[in-house]
């Protein structure tokens, strides 16, 4: 018998949200669900048949994709008739001092002011500087704002995954125990 069906909706930039949203996947099935991920321009059109539902994004100066947003607004009475969870991916909460995991939180409670979906559980996650995958422009400026930051990751020539995976991992073992307690409390033998 499968274990609970998990719906992770997901946007990404340059595919660095895609990489995480896989390793939760990975974890999740580990622990005994069945995790189904999506892009969200592939998003189902309902959450009929889910038990649960994650949904993640990566920012992109300040602001999450425009089509995470209204595919979240859209299925926020949904969302939040099932256990969910969010993660962020952004630079922002790659360093770890207060004002800067202070602004990474700031980003995603402007997220669900403006679509009207308050989380289970959030995780701030740190991404990626993927200068090889952006255009001159952006490489300008993420080394601009890397040199500030990040000291010493300004080599445009490669890549820098500044995402701390175990924080990953616990999220999703975090979001594992909440989708199978739901999962029980609500079965009909727990009745």
């Amino acid at each position: 018998m499968a274990g609970p069906r998990v719906a992770i909706i997901y946007q990404t930039g340059e595919g660095h949200t895609t990489d995480i949203a896989h390793r939760i996947a990975d974890r999740l099935g580990e622990a005994g669900c069945d995790p189904v991920i999506r892009e969200v321009e592939a998003a189902p059109a309902t959450l009929d048949g889910f038990d649960a539902v994650l949904v993640g994004g990566s920012v992109h100066v300040g602001k999450f994709g425009k089509a995470l947003g209204a595919w979240t607004k859209d299925h926020a009475v949904a969302l939040g008739a099932l256990p969910n969870g969010f993660f962020s991916v952004s630079m922002t909460a790659a360093v770890h001092d207060e004002a800067h995991l202070a602004r990474a939180g700031e980003n995603a409670d402007a997220f669900f002011a403006q679509t009207g979906w308050h989380p289970d559980m959030v995780a701030l996650l740190g991404g990626a500087l993927l200068y090889t995958r952006y255009g001159w422009i952006k490489r300008f400026a993420m080394k601009r704002i890397a040199a500030h930051d990040f000291p010493g990751l300004t080599d445009t020539h490669r890549d820098y995954d500044l995402t701390d995976w175990d924080a990953v991992d616990h999220f999703a073992k975090d979001v594992a125990a909440h989708v199978m307690a739901a999962t029980v409390a609500t079965s009909p033998a727990a009745g």
